[in-house]
């Protein structure tokens, strides 16, 4: 079984015209590239950047997993978006331009043939991994059901982890 949404992405970027770039092979590759340009943005910029925050959001939680990331950070600067941040979404539009044809695959247990579902868990979080904003750490966790991806999120953590331990407690 695959599930994909490359003619709908393909119709969103062709509409806010995104132009095929160089290959991007990471949406968000430096952390610190979002700061490098605090002004803030202004009119109509502003409501074009919480507009594409939005897609890239609506797309990493159906069927993106790659881009729960990028759709954590720049959802972050939504309330008052900067040109860093901007400059960080194009770069996700045009990975997203490069990546249309990505897909999730999944084979179905066989309980006839004695293969039963398989789950496999994993969390990760980077201890107080943005300073410059707080001290707060990042989480990422993704749930497989035979291979394939079945719930992802990556997300700011509550409240300061006082160790890398305790990051880790808290992204479980």
């Amino acid at each position: 079984v695959t599930i994909d949404q490359e003619t709908d992405m393909e119709n969103y970027l062709n509409e806010i015209d995104v132009k095929q770039a160089r290959s991007v092979t990471n949406p968000m590759s430096d952390k610190e590239a979002i700061y490098k340009q605090p002004q803030l943005l202004e009119g109509d910029s502003i409501m074009w950047y919480r507009s594409v925050v939005g897609a890239i959001n609506y797309y990493a939680m159906t069927t993106r997993y790659d881009l729960a990331y990028p759709a954590s950070r720049l959802s972050q600067f939504s309330s008052a978006p900067t040109e860093g941040a901007r400059i960080a979404a194009l770069k996700v539009l045009a990975y997203m331009k490069c990546t249309t044809e990505f897909a999730i695959s999944a084979r179905f247990a066989d309980s006839n043939a004695g293969i039963a579902d398989d789950v496999e868990v994993y969390s990760d979080s980077d201890m107080a991994g943005d300073q410059k904003l707080n001290a707060r750490s990042q989480t990422g966790i993704m749930i497989l059901l035979n291979g394939a991806p079945v719930y992802w999120r990556s997300v700011r953590q509550p409240s300061t982890a006082l160790s890398s331990a305790c990051a880790d407690i808290y992204a479980l």
